[in-house]
């Protein structure tokens, strides 16, 4: 902004007096970075959030200025269109997807890609650790009462429909279930999780 400044009044950046500052003449200085320098409307509406605090500086210093100040702290920000959020469609998925699980690296990345499509969040993945999905295994494992890992990854694998129809097969239980209370051990082992 001071470099446009100083073009446009002829004076050295250093020279520059308050003055020099009115809303008409940011207000340029703002749109030459949009049009001369291409930049986007968002970086446009950073150096004005900056400009605006600078101002609010100003008006302690001088309040007489105050008249001036709400000229500039009266530039509106401009509103860019929002982008879509683009998504993959499923033979996209599948494609990208296709890849040879016969090796550890293909099973790996087939994990992931399906693990990211199923909606986890890049954070939760680049947290996850091995050791975590073997204990989060192991503990489902308990809660079915499966005597062996084997037993539970097979219930992973099953689809959603699988499970539904599954359920779906189930009569309802008179009177309802009791509320499990566990006792301090259990709860003891699972905060040690």
């Amino acid at each position: 902004m001071l470099q446009h400044l100083s073009k446009t009044t002829g004076s050295k950046p250093s020279d520059l007096t308050l003055d020099d500052l009115p809303a008409k003449a940011i207000v340029r200085s703002l749109d030459a970075i949009e049009q001369d320098r291409g930049n986007s409307v968002q970086t446009r509406n950073a150096r004005l959030a900056a400009i605006r605090s600078f101002f609010r500086l100003v008006t302690l210093r001088e309040p007489a200025r105050i008249d001036w100040v709400a000229q500039v702290l009266a530039i509106p920000v401009k509103h860019a269109g929002r982008r879509l959020i683009g998504y993959l469609t499923r033979p996209e998925v599948d494609a990208i997807v296709a890849t040879n699980t016969q090796t550890w690296i293909g099973r790996r990345d087939y994990a992931l890609l399906l693990t990211l499509y199923n909606g986890a969040r890049i954070s939760e993945i680049l947290a996850l650790r091995q050791h975590s999905l073997w204990r989060s295994v192991a503990v489902i494992a308990l809660w079915l009462g499966h005597e062996s890992l084997d037993t539970t990854h097979m219930y992973i694998q099953a689809d959603l429909k699988t499970k539904e129809q599954a359920l779906g097969k189930l009569q309802p239980v008179a009177g309802g279930f009791p509320r499990f209370k566990p006792d301090d051990a259990l709860l003891a082992f699972r905060s040690a999780l």
